[in-house]
C-alpha cells in the first residue's frame, strides 16, 4: 500500500516568506530597544539608564550599527561645536541615525551585528558614564 502527495511549492514558500518577515521584524525591533537604550533618557532632567551625554552632541550622534565585518561607522568630533546642546534634538537625530543603520542591515542573512561609537573622544565618555557596559549588561 502506498500514497503518494505533492508540496505546494507556492503555499509553502509563501509560509516560509511570511514567517522570513515576521522574523526579520522581531530583530530589528529588539536591535531598536538597544539603539533605545543606548540613546536613554535626558540625564539633566534625571533621566534613569545607560543614557548617552550631550554636550556638543558628537557622542550621541556618533552612535552607529552595522553588520559583523562592517567598517567604519559615525565619527563626530566635539571640536569648535557649540555646548549646552539640546539633549532630546541630539537624541532624536542620533535615533534616527541608528533606525536607519537597523533597517538597512539585513538581518535575515547576517548573524550578527555591532553597536560602535567611533566619536575622538567614545573612550573618555565611556570611562565616565559606561554606556555601552550599561546597555551591554542590560541585554545579555
Amino acid at each position: 500500500m502506498e500514497f503518494r502527495t505533492k508540496v505546494n511549492k507556492k503555499s509553502v514558500s509563501g509560509k516560509l516568506d511570511a514567517a522570513a518577515s515576521e522574523i526579520e521584524g522581531e530583530v530589528k525591533d529588539y536591535l531598536k530597544r538597544i539603539a533605545d537604550s543606548l540613546i536613554g533618557e535626558d540625564p539633566r532632567e534625571g533621566g534613569i539608564g545607560a543614557g548617552s551625554p550631550v554636550d556638543t552632541g558628537a557622542y550621541i550622534t556618533s552612535h552607529s550599527f552595522q553588520p559583523t565585518g562592517g567598517r567604519g561607522g559615525r565619527s563626530r568630533s566635539s571640536t569648535n561645536k557649540p555646548k549646552n546642546q539640546s539633549w532630546s534634538q541630539k537624541a532624536e537625530e542620533a535615533r534616527s541615525n541608528l533606525y536607519a543603520d537597523i533597517e538597512a542591515a539585513d538581518v535575515t542573512e547576517e548573524r550578527a551585528g555591532i553597536f560602535r561609537n567611533r566619536a575622538p573622544h567614545a573612550a573618555a565618555v565611556e570611562s565616565k558614564h559606561l554606556v555601552y557596559a550599561k546597555v551591554k549588561d542590560r541585554f545579555r
